[in-house]
């Protein structure tokens, strides 16, 4: 068995591997994107109810209506913080999953590289050994005079 068919099965397995961390980073960043949005989204939605509290202010609305609005944009600020803190652990995570995709994808490239020279080798050798054979078959025909 010659060396690229012996190598064949750990350059698939590397490639399997990067393309199982490169789905997992896709994952990852639209786990990432999809916080990010509603993160914006809540943002949004706050900025709308201090507008519509500062409106109210300026009506003359009762202290009790202005205090539910103050506990209503309370609360959002408290899944603001949250939500920022989950976009901070799954960035992380994104992060991680990066670095596991960019350390397979360079083991795949070292083996597929390590296959293409060998390939190359094989090659190279198959073609000499064919070169020599008609070399020597050249020389066995009798030359006529």
């Amino acid at each position: 068995m010659n060396r690229s068919t012996r190598l064949e099965p750990f350059a698939r397995l590397a490639d399997q591997r990067q393309q199982g961390a490169a789905r997992s980073l896709q994952a990852s960043r639209e786990e990432l994107v999809h916080y990010e949005t509603r993160l914006g989204e809540l943002k949004a939605y706050r900025a709308e109810y201090v507008e519509r509290l500062q409106k109210i202010g300026k009506s003359g609305s009762s202290a009790n209506n202005i205090k539910r609005f103050l506990a209503f944009i309370s609360q959002v600020d408290e899944g603001v913080r949250q939500l920022e803190s989950l976009i901070a652990l799954t960035r992380g995570r994104f992060d991680q999953r990066r670095e596991e995709w960019l350390a397979a994808r360079s083991r795949f490239r070292v083996l597929d590289e390590v296959l293409t020279r060998a390939r190359s080798e094989e090659d190279r050798n198959r073609l000499r050994s064919e070169q020599r054979e008609s070399d020597e078959r050249a020389a066995q025909v009798p030359r006529a005079r």
